[in-house]
């Protein structure tokens, strides 16, 4: 969080100005894209059956004790 300090008003709207910037910053830097849904989706072979791709169509993330839980939703597609 971006805290700000205003001199000569003893902090008063400090915190209005630190919340304006902070989604202004969010606004342009959120949400960055780590990785791509056509990096994470690929082909599988199947025996006698042709193959089946299986196409990532969303991730969502999680965070928990200090760790990051990526899970990502596939379409399976028969080829």
């Amino acid at each position: 969080m971006l805290n700000v300090s205003l001199n000569g008003t003893g902090g008063v709207g400090g915190n209005v100005i630190a919340r304006m910037v902070q989604s202004s910053i969010d606004r342009k830097l959120n949400p960055i894209e780590i990785i791509k849904l056509d990096k994470i989706s690929f082909m599988l072979p199947i025996q006698n059956s042709g193959n089946l791709r299986m196409r990532a169509v969303g991730v969502r993330h999680e965070l928990v004790n200090g760790a990051i839980n990526v899970h990502i939703a596939y379409e399976f597609l028969r080829t």
